[in-house]
């Protein structure tokens, strides 16, 4: 890899690598609660998007998101609270549940506890585990069919509905950790759709245990289990590297489901048809904790590649290649691409420990 020389001034940082990224920060807010979770999302009956944070005393609080620009006050403008009754929250999703016309919030917590709001009250309240729920996950389908999928400290995974549970999964119970005497537990979750060999898309659950296994599910059954080199901890998909730089024992479709595996060694790999290519992509040498694939214009286009974790700052890779860093106040606990502008930047918006929000614009 050549070498970087980084420039800063005023929050930008801009790499002199061949594609070359710039990071602007476009607001920066204090939050007065621990905040665990972020997103961003058009809710309930508003008309606009907002930010929603999931809080350490179990409040998800909605805001008004900020223009751009908007720097005047320190703090968010709250468009409303609401309490889950339950413990801290761990993670929440967006996604109409009701199938009312309008996105809904789901919510877990460390207490074992999923809840979901419609139009600002709470609509269903379900009791999956005695132990923490850390990952939310929906699996749906062109037909409006879907699932709701969760997993828990104890290492296992639920598929439910509002209101019936559907199926669930004991890790511990599998043939391929007999021998392994630690109770496997969940690092995270994706549930997305995949694009095989054959060229037949599908939809999957990929599920990552801290035994440096990678599950696949469809309709709460183990179909495929893929063994890492490391412990997986984050995932996102999208198109990463050229199918022809894949050195993969079998040939990847024309337009392939690439999937971005994050380990808590720092190392990046990309997955595809199944298979994982463990030539590095790209090690950052420190846990990483969040991916994200930034959308291109086209989807034969390569993607950037958002990578945060247990250090303080945001560093995006295109094509394996550092295109640009930028430094955030503290580690980043959340992370959510918010909006592609119309000259091709993105924003993103990352929640960090030290409970600042702020808004970063790529392009």
């Amino acid at each position: 890899m050549m070498p970087t020389a980084w420039e800063r001034k005023e929050n930008t940082v801009t790499s002199t690598l061949s594609k070359k990224c710039t990071c602007v920060c476009l607001w920066r807010k204090n939050v007065a609660t621990n905040l665990n979770k972020i997103a961003v999302a058009t809710v309930f009956r508003h008309k606009h998007p907002s930010l929603i944070i999931g809080c350490d005393d179990g409040v998800l609080r909605i805001y008004t998101l900020p223009t751009d620009g908007d720097k005047d006050q320190d703090t968010l403008q709250m468009k409303l609270s609401l309490e889950t009754k339950g413990g801290p929250i761990q993670t929440l999703m967006a996604y109409d549940v009701s199938k009312l016309g309008s996105t809904d919030l789901i919510t877990a917590d460390s207490r074992g506890m999923v809840t979901i709001f419609c139009n600002g009250q709470i609509s269903a309240r379900k009791s999956l585990s005695k132990d923490s729920v850390n990952c939310l996950q929906i699996d749906d389908d062109a037909t409006g069919n879907f699932t709701i999928i969760a997993s828990d400290g104890a290492g296992v995974i639920h598929g439910f509905m509002p209101y019936s549970h559907l199926w669930m999964i004991r890790l511990a119970d599998m043939p391929i950790q007999k021998n392994i005497p630690q109770l496997p537990r969940i690092k995270c979750l994706l549930a997305t759709s995949l694009i095989g060999a054959s060229g037949q898309e599908s939809n999957y659950v990929i599920a990552s245990d801290d035994c440096k296994n990678l599950h696949f599910l469809q309709q709460g059954t183990v179909v495929v289990t893929l063994t890492c080199q490391s412990i997986i901890t984050a995932m996102c998909k999208g198109y990463f590297v050229p199918s022809d730089e894949l050195e993969l024992t079998a040939t990847c479709p024309e337009t392939p489901s690439q999937v971005a595996l994050g380990a808590e060694d720092g190392s990046v790999y990309i997955m595809c048809n199944f298979q994982i290519y463990f030539d590095e992509y790209t090690n950052v040498k420190l846990p990483i904790k969040q991916l994200a694939a930034l959308p291109g214009n086209n989807s034969s286009e390569v993607q950037n590649l958002v990578c945060t974790g247990n250090f303080n700052h945001l560093v995006i890779y295109h094509a394996k290649k550092l295109v640009a860093k930028y430094e955030t106040s503290d580690w980043v606990c959340s992370l959510t691409v918010a909006a592609q502008n119309q000259d091709g930047s993105h924003q993103v918006i990352v929640g960090c420990c030290n409970n600042v929000v702020e808004a970063i614009k790529i392009s």
